[in-house]
């Protein structure tokens, strides 16, 4: 006797309707699997980085730089290394005069600086003022090279103008491994009273003592503002300081005659800067709002950096780090 077995039959249709249903029920199953294993994931992620080591507290950072900026970033990770900074006695200042953009042309360039009209002739003897300063550190082991001067271009941004100096020392090759550690930036002055006031309180800052000799390199025509004005200001000895004077290759005798007008008439009246017009400048000149420290960090200069006497040029006369053996 023959067995009928009677197979249901689907048609085409039907398989075609039934099709997504199967595939639905197929993907929702590993996604839940999917879903549990991100969670978990994520779980052992979070606790990983919440209890390892933070990577700015171990000893195997290093810098990500450039080749060009390598050996920068390494000496600047390094700042001290084997000086001795509190033997250090001779300040050497480059006040600052513009602001380099360090961007894509050498400094040598007059268009990768923020230049007013007048200082575009200018370049070539700003480079001179930081390479003699840098051969100044080279040649005497006891110096501090301290580049001054703050932000004083609104549309350079926060750069100031001893940041560009040094940028231009090492895009120069200048800023070499032995002298590196000797070489500092005080970044709040803004015009040359400040530049050498402001960068003995940085000496003292790195070396926790005040310089016994102090050398700016600058230009020439304002020799006279910081010998005869500014060292009298601060009752520096003038058989300890030094003015190097380095002019741009020009005839100077309109740049002697707006420095008469400009510069050492106006001091001369208002030797701390304290009236206007020089106290403008200081305020257009600052455009970011900074404030130094320097009352802190120089204790002893406390009283001089705030002193506005009257009338407006008579002489700081109280006791000094340089005076008092400090």
């Amino acid at each position: 006797m023959a067995v009928r077995i009677n197979i249901p039959t689907v048609s085409l249709e039907e398989r075609w309707t039934a099709a997504p249903l199967r595939r639905s029920r197929f993907t929702t199953k590993h996604l839940r699997f999917v879903l549990v294993f991100a969670l978990l994931f994520s779980l052992v992620a979070n606790i990983y980085f919440l209890t390892r080591p933070s990577p700015l507290s171990t000893s195997a950072l290093r810098p990500m730089a450039s080749d060009r900026y390598k050996h920068a970033s390494l000496v600047s990770e390094l700042p001290g290394r084997g000086v001795d900074y509190s033997r250090l006695t001779h300040l050497v200042v480059v006040p600052g005069h513009a602001i380099y953009r360090g961007l894509y042309n050498s400094p040598k360039d007059p268009m990768d600086w923020f230049l007013k009209p007048y200082q575009r002739d200018d370049v070539p003897a700003y480079l001179k003022h930081i390479e003699r300063g840098m051969r100044m550190v080279k040649e005497h082991g006891a110096t501090l090279l301290v580049f001054s001067g703050g932000a004083t271009r609104n549309g350079a941004g926060s750069r100031t103008e001893s940041q560009s100096y040094w940028l231009a020392a090492e895009h120069q090759g200048w800023i070499t491994s032995d002298i590196a550690p000797r070489i500092y930036t005080e970044e709040f002055a803004a015009d040359s009273y400040q530049n050498l006031l402001f960068s003995i309180c940085r000496f003292h800052e790195v070396t926790g003592n005040y310089p016994e000799r102090i050398t700016v390199v600058g230009f020439g025509f304002k020799r006279d503002r910081f010998v005869n004005l500014h060292r009298k200001a601060i009752n520096f000895p003038k058989i300890r300081f030094d003015y190097i004077g380095i002019d741009p290759a020009r005839n100077m005798a309109k740049d002697e005659q707006l420095e008469r007008e400009n510069g050492y008439k106006l001091f001369a009246e208002d030797m701390y800067g304290c009236e206007v017009p020089l106290s403008t400048k200081r305020k257009e000149r600052n455009p970011f709002k900074r404030q130094h420290g320097y009352k802190l960090s120089c204790p002893e200069m406390s009283e001089l950096l705030d002193y506005c006497p009257n009338p407006p040029n008579a002489v700081f006369d109280k006791g000094l780090p340089w005076w008092m053996g400090l």
